[in-house]
């Protein structure tokens, strides 16, 4: 049976949209990583016909929201990352549901609950988790080894490199990674990083030492 031929790759869709945006004179912005849970650089809210409609924009590009998520436009409300509260999946989906139910519901105490929850995890951001679902996947919560430095000076840094007790009688070669940031003059802990099987749900239990007496 014969076949039709085989037609000629395609290029990569990122090739693609950067020739797509050099030909418009675009600059697309800058994210740390497309489909994982970390946090994005960029918001792309500008030269998107937002300020000729008067929606006010913040220094940084994001879209400026009240308490309720609304916009400087009464008619115009803002969720997810364009508003550059926390920029992770759960929190823009936690937003848009109280959105839905202030704007359809006539139930706007939502909103408001969920803003309180946003401003407060906002004061402790670093107690907010994120992860890199790769192979193996990569969990972190609190400050990396650089920003501890910064804004800390002295820091101690522990670490452990180990075989999971199931690859161990397994006999699979897995091994997982972890390493703590923590403050050299109070013992405070700044961050947690670990690489391994399961660890972005391991990572979420330790965000409990970053509230610690703050609630």
């Amino acid at each position: 049976m014969d076949h039709p031929p085989i037609p000629a790759a395609l290029p990569p869709a990122h090739g693609r949209d950067a020739a797509d945006a050099a030909k418009c004179g675009k600059k697309r912005g800058s994210y740390n990583c497309g489909r994982c849970g970390l946090p994005k650089k960029g918001h792309n809210c500008t030269n998107i016909g937002l300020e000729s409609v008067g929606v006010k924009l913040a220094k940084d590009g994001a879209i400026e929201v009240d308490e309720y998520s609304q916009t400087s436009v009464s008619s115009i409300w803002a969720v997810g990352d364009v508003t550059n509260r926390i920029n992770l999946t759960p929190v823009a989906l936690m937003e848009g549901e109280a959105l839905v139910k202030t704007l359809f519901q006539d139930n706007p105490k939502n909103l408001i609950i969920a803003s309180q929850l946003i401003l407060l995890y906002s004061l402790l951001s670093r107690a907010v988790p994120s992860a890199v679902f790769s192979q193996p996947p990569i969990g972190q919560v609190g400050l990396t080894e650089e920003q501890a430095v910064q804004q800390y000076g002295d820091i101690d840094i522990f670490t452990a490199n180990f075989r999971p007790l199931k690859a161990t009688l397994s006999g699979l070669p897995d091994r997982v990674f972890m390493k703590l940031v923590v403050c050299a003059k109070t013992n405070e802990v700044l961050g947690l990083h670990m690489c391994g099987e399961d660890a972005p749900e391991i990572v979420q239990i330790f965000v409990l030492l970053f509230f610690d007496d703050k609630l």
